[in-house]
């Protein structure tokens, strides 16, 4: 069985619909706007959960500051 780290935090998502995270911003949904989102980090995924459901998913290691997917 693989077992992998991992880290939750609290983040609420800036007027742009980033969350800032370690010096990186990770888009999430307009609707998501001003909710306290939890999020999972591994060394290679960001993770941001909204009551219990994940909503986006992210790279880590991707490059540049802002990753936003559609």
């Amino acid at each position: 069985m693989l077992y992998y780290y991992a880290e939750w935090r609290k983040a609420k998502p800036g007027i742009d619909y980033h969350l800032d995270l370690d010096r990186r911003l990770y888009r999430v949904s307009h609707s998501l706007a001003g909710e306290v989102l939890e999020v999972r980090l591994t060394h290679a995924m960001m993770e941001v959960f909204h009551k219990e459901q994940r909503v986006a998913a992210h790279l880590r290691n991707a490059l540049g500051r802002f990753s936003t997917l559609t």
